[in-house]
């Protein structure tokens, strides 16, 4: 069984009603669409199995169409009427809002993008999830680079990390609140502070580095303790 594979994204965000939140979830998976290969149809997952369906991320009705896959029925929304507790395009939430795409259910080259946000925190999330994709086995660096370049135009993050589930499992600490992986991007300039054996560029606002010239097949355990090194140097500048 071959590795899945993870884009982690960090970024700020304020209070988001559920208008502005499915606003800023179809420019994202759109723009998206145009750097990821077979991500020809994208289909919205909601909360239930029957909610799968085929979205028009062009259709002048797409936050209108997605709006109950968005909604969580244990939360009270706030509204313009405080006796209203339902969830309308112009409802907020102290949690956020959150949904999941992909370009079919299960299979080969499946890719899913789960987006969440606008919360009370300030904190929203783009995840990408790559299973079993064949456009990672050439040149992945500049695939990945193209898309951390999208992501920095889309949402000025503090942190992207290209990972698996295993390695992000060894290398992730609280209460740092950013994940290092195969290649990584933090929204700071500290080039000059990383070890000389990685490979590093200053990228958009802050600092690109890759640890890998290839996906590693296994999570190797001299690139667990890099990957370590390297989250305590970022965590020990606050």
């Amino acid at each position: 069984m071959r590795q899945e594979y993870l884009i982690l994204t960090r970024f700020k965000c304020e209070k988001l009603s559920a208008k502005d939140f499915c606003e800023k979830t179809r420019i994202i998976v759109t723009k998206l669409r145009r750097v990821i290969p077979y991500i020809q149809e994208l289909y919205s997952w909601g909360k239930h199995e029957e909610d799968w369906m085929l979205i028009n991320t062009e259709s002048n009705n797409f936050c209108e169409s997605i709006l109950s896959h968005i909604e969580d029925k244990k939360i009270n929304y706030e509204n313009a009427d405080s006796n209203d507790k339902s969830l309308n395009l112009n409802s907020k939430s102290f949690k956020g809002f959150r949904n999941s795409y992909s370009n079919k259910k299960n299979g080969k080259n499946k890719i899913t993008i789960s987006i969440s946000g606008g919360g009370n925190k300030g904190q929203c999330m783009v995840n990408i999830k790559f299973s079993d994709v064949d456009f990672l086995s050439n040149n992945y660096k500049q695939q990945i680079k193209n898309i951390f370049n999208l992501l920095c135009e889309l949402t000025s993050p503090d942190n992207i990390a290209f990972t698996n589930e295993n390695f992000m499992l060894k290398t992730f600490l609280q209460p740092y609140k950013f994940h290092v992986g195969f290649m990584t991007y933090i929204k700071d300039e500290i080039i000059n502070d990383f070890p000389q054996k990685i490979e590093k560029e200053k990228f958009k606002s802050g600092t690109l580095f890759t640890l890998s010239k290839e996906i590693p097949v296994h999570n190797e355990e001299q690139l667990v303790n890099t990957a370590i090194e390297i989250r305590n140097l970022i965590g020990s500048k606050g």
